[in-house]
């Protein structure tokens, strides 16, 4: 099956599927660094790290 979408001839699905790995990983990170005793702000970039994981796998999707 072909991939539509393609840059320079070079599908995008596989490039998009990273995205949201790397994301998932980060809030888990910063979620842990928060429970931890870090600084407050960082619960809040590990949520708003989730969030664009999400919407990063539904683009990928």
């Amino acid at each position: 099956m072909q991939s539509r979408l393609r840059v320079q001839g070079h599908p995008i699905q596989p490039m998009l599927v990273t995205f949201p790995y790397g994301l998932f990983v980060s809030a888990v990170i910063f979620d842990l660094a928060d429970v931890l005793g870090g600084p407050v702000f960082l619960g809040e970039v590990g949520y708003w790290s989730a969030v664009a994981a999400l919407a990063a796998d539904a683009l990928a999707a």
